[in-house]
């Protein structure tokens, strides 16, 4: 069992390896910058599970831990860290469909400017422009200035 002196040292290693797996990380995220968001997501995932296990394992290797309990504790963990590489990949599959989607969609419909003020600015009694702080609505090419 740990002494109550030994939580200095349990907070040095686990952070010293997630500090190195985060480095890590960073380093191959700046090596991808140029790839899909599905590559970094896959290299946030596995980092943020990664740094999770490396410090579970370090400590349970510092604490007296041996023979069969060790065995259980470790199998516990591999299969926690495992589930959680599952689902966040899915996750990540997931928002890259739907980044996919949302480029297609902006690709068939391109973005128009609106023209005037909204239809909310039109029920209410403040005017538009103050409730904006005096900026200027975007207007489409060749739209009159009047507000619609």
């Amino acid at each position: 069992m740990p002494r109550p002196g030994d939580l200095p040292m349990i907070v040095a290693v686990t952070a010293g390896l997630g500090l190195l797996i985060a480095l890590s990380g960073i380093w191959l995220m700046w090596r991808l910058r140029t790839r899909s968001i599905g590559a970094m997501l896959a290299v946030v995932v596995v980092v943020a599970v990664t740094a999770t296990l490396a410090g579970v394992v370090a400590i349970i290797n510092k604490m007296i831990i041996e023979g069969a309990t060790k065995d259980f504790v470790l199998s516990v963990v591999a299969v926690g860290g495992l589930v959680g590489l599952g689902v966040a990949f899915v996750l990540a599959r997931r928002v890259v469909g739907e980044s996919r989607r949302l480029v297609e969609a902006v690709r068939v419909a391109p973005f128009t400017a609106p023209v005037g003020c909204p239809p909310s600015c039109r029920r209410s009694r403040t005017p538009w422009r103050r409730r904006t702080r005096g900026s200027r609505p975007w207007r489409a090419p060749g739209a009159s200035s009047s507000p619609g």
